[in-house]
Formats: C-alpha cells, sequence, structure tokens
C-alpha cells in the first residue's frame, strides 16, 4: 500500500514537472509518459489490491446485496470469494510469465527512446507481486468469510423461526393481520360516505 501511495505522489510530481519544463522553459521531459503508464499507474493499482480487500475498499453492489434473503447473500459472498481466488491466481501467474519472459529476452526499451531506460521486468513485477499479495490476503481471510457467512444464515434461519412463532400468536391482535370483513354497519357514517 506504501509503495501504491507513494507511485500516485510520483505521478502527480512528474506531471507537474512535466508542465512547469513544457510551458516554462519549452523543454519537456519526454520520458513522463512512459513512466506514468508503465510504472507508477501499474504500481497504483497493483499494489493496493491488499490493502483494498483487507479494508473492504473495493467497489460492491450494496444495493442489491442487501436486499437478498440470508442464504442468497451466503452463496453470492462464497461465489464472489472464489471468483476472486481464481482471478487474482490467473492475473499472477500470467504477470509472472510475462515478467520471466521479458527477462529471458532481455527486454528493454531502445536506447535514446523517450521511454525510462531500464529493464522491462521490473516494471512488469508489480502485476504478479501485487495479485500474490492480494491471493494470499484472500485465501487466509476465507475461514473468516466462510464463518461469517454461516453464522449471517444461522442468525436469519433463527430470527425467522422466532418471527413465525411470535407471528401464530400475535396475528388476532395486529390489525394487520385481522381478516377482512365485508359485513360493516354503515349507519354511523354519513350518508354521503354510504
Amino acid at each position: 500500500m506504501v509503495l501504491a501511495a507513494i507511485a500516485i505522489v510520483a505521478m502527480a510530481l512528474i506531471m507537474l514537472a512535466e508542465s512547469i519544463m513544457r510551458y516554462a522553459f519549452s523543454a519537456p521531459l519526454g520520458w513522463n509518459v512512459s513512466a506514468v503508464e508503465r510504472i507508477l499507474m501499474p504500481m497504483s493499482v497493483f499494489l493496493a489490491l491488499p490493502w483494498l480487500y483487507v479494508t473492504a475498499g473495493h467497489v460492491s453492489a450494496e444495493i442489491i446485496y442487501d436486499r437478498l434473503p440470508a442464504r442468497w447473500r451466503m452463496t453470492a459472498r462464497v461465489v464472489g470469494h472464489i471468483l476472486l481466488l481464481v482471478i487474482a491466481a490467473a492475473l499472477a501467474y500470467s504477470g509472472l510469465v510475462t515478467v520471466v519472459d521479458s527477462f529471458d529476452l532481455g527486454d528493454a526499451p531502445p536506447p535514446g527512446s523517450s521511454e525510462v531506460p531500464m529493464p522491462t521486468w521490473i516494471w512488469q513485477l508489480s502485476q504478479p507481486v501485487g495479485t500474490a499479495a492480494l491471493f494470499v490476503v484472500a485465501l487466509l481471510d476465507t475461514p473468516r468469510a466462510i464463518g461469517e457467512d454461516q453464522a449471517l444464515v444461522e442468525d436469519a434461519d433463527s430470527e425467522e423461526s422466532v418471527l413465525a412463532a411470535e407471528g401464530s400468536d400475535a396475528a388476532g391482535s395486529d390489525p394487520l393481520h385481522e381478516p377482512i370483513t365485508t359485513d360493516r354497519d354503515d349507519s354511523s357514517r354519513p350518508r354521503g360516505d354510504r
């Protein structure tokens, strides 16, 4: 998370320096776009993933989730958790393959280009490192997530059984549960309302 925050601050500083150099001195940096889009932006995304998972800072559709019955919420969380683990593992694996291929090929930007002169495997590391860390954090959190969901369902089941038991006793005294009758005495109402 600290590296992701540093990457965001570095992006802002580099873009500020680029603006000053371009408009005040007519001497643009040239390498700033490469540094931001290839190094700092992926770092800010991938290295923040584990922290976002732990703090629940990711996007969620609570408007739908909160309206689901307890069992469906548990199923949705379990399926979501499994999908998270599978996707994080796939991203970590594909990123690792990319890093290894770049390392084996000695991939680097050509000398004199407008890209940051460093081997590409170095800046490609943020994807496998961030997603592998997300996988580990989510995997370690699996017992808590599943147990929390199971407790949610058990609470909902016990609450439903209590409400059902109370509902049968209270149906006669609750005006919402009284049967509707059509034989009313209309003599007490004014004539226009009959």
